[in-house]
C-alpha cells in the first residue's frame, strides 16, 4: 500500500512538473546534481569550499564495520540492480536496441560503482598507513572524490536546460549523448583503476606538494656529534665500571 501510494506520489508529481513519466523526472533532476544522493548536495553548481563530502562527513561514516556506507551500497546493489532491469525490460519492450545499450550502460555503471568503492576505502586507508590521521585521511579522498564528479558533472552539464516540449527528440538525443560521454569518463576512471587517472593524480601530486617537509641539511653532522657524545659516555661508564671491580676484588 505505501509502495502503490510513494507510486502514485512520484508520478502526480512528474505530471505536473510536465514530463510524461516519472523515469523522465529522474533522469532530468539527476543531471542537477554534483554527488550522487548519497555524498549529499553540494551548493549551487557544486561552487563550494569544503573540504569534507556534504553527506559523508568522515571516513568512520564511510568504512565502519557492517554499518558504513560502503557496505549500505553493496548491499542494495542487487535490489536497485533488479529495479532497473525490470524498468528497462518494460519501458523498451518494444525496442530491442534502445534496451541494449541501456542494459549495457546499467552493466557498465555497476563496474564503475564497485571499482569505486574499492578505491575510495583503498585510498582512504592508504593514506593512514603514510601516517595521515583519520581526519587528513579522509580529506584527501573527498578531494578526489570531489575531483571524479566535476569532471562527470562537465559532460551532463549542458543537459540541464535542455527540455524542450516541442521537440522532445531533441531533448533525448541530448540527454543520452551527455550520458554515454558520462560513461566515457566512467570508464577512463576504470581503466587507469582510478590512482592513475590524470584527473586523480593531480589531486594527489599537490597534496603531497602542500604537505612535503624539506630534510634538514644538518641532520647528518647533528645525528654525527649525539653519536660521539654517545660513545664518550659509553667511555666513561666502562672506565667507572672497571674501578668499582676493583675495588670489590680489593674488599
Amino acid at each position: 500500500m505505501i509502495v502503490s501510494e510513494l507510486s502514485a506520489a512520484a508520478e502526480h508529481n512528474a505530471e505536473k512538473a510536465g514530463y510524461a513519466t516519472c523515469y523522465e523526472m529522474k533522469v532530468a533532476a539527476s543531471f542537477h546534481s554534483l554527488f550522487p544522493f548519497i555524498f549529499g548536495k553540494a551548493s549551487a553548481a557544486g561552487l563550494d569550499d569544503s573540504d569534507m563530502l556534504p553527506g559523508v562527513s568522515s571516513g568512520d561514516k564511510w568504512s565502519n564495520g557492517s554499518t558504513g556506507l560502503q557496505h549500505q551500497i553493496m548491499r542494495k546493489m542487487n535490489d536497485v540492480s533488479y529495479q532497473l532491469d525490470t524498468n528497462i525490460k518494460q519501458v523498451y519492450q518494444n525496442h530491442p536496441e534502445a534496451r541494449q545499450l541501456a542494459i549495457d550502460c546499467v552493466t557498465a555503471s555497476k563496474r564503475f560503482i564497485i571499482d569505486f568503492i574499492f578505491f575510495v576505502s583503498q585510498e582512504y586507508a592508504t593514506w593512514q598507513t603514510r601516517g595521515f590521521s583519520k581526519k587528513e585521511a579522509w580529506k584527501v579522498v573527498c578531494q578526489i572524490i570531489r575531483r571524479i564528479f566535476a569532471d562527470l558533472e562537465s559532460t551532463w552539464v549542458s543537459t540541464r536546460h535542455v527540455r524542450d516540449k516541442g521537440n522532445m527528440d531533441y531533448t533525448t538525443a541530448n540527454i543520452i549523448f551527455a550520458t554515454l560521454k558520462c560513461h566515457d569518463i566512467m570508464s577512463q576512471n576504470v581503466q587507469h583503476q582510478f590512482h592513475e587517472h590524470p584527473a586523480v593524480s593531480c589531486i594527489i601530486t599537490r597534496h603531497l606538494a602542500a604537505n612535503f617537509v624539506k630534510p634538514d641539511q644538518s641532520s647528518d653532522t647533528k645525528i654525527s656529534k649525539v653519536e660521539a657524545k654517545v660513545a664518550a659516555c659509553m667511555t666513561k661508564l666502562d672506565s667507572l665500571e672497571s674501578k668499582l671491580h676493583a675495588k670489590l676484588s680489593k674488599n
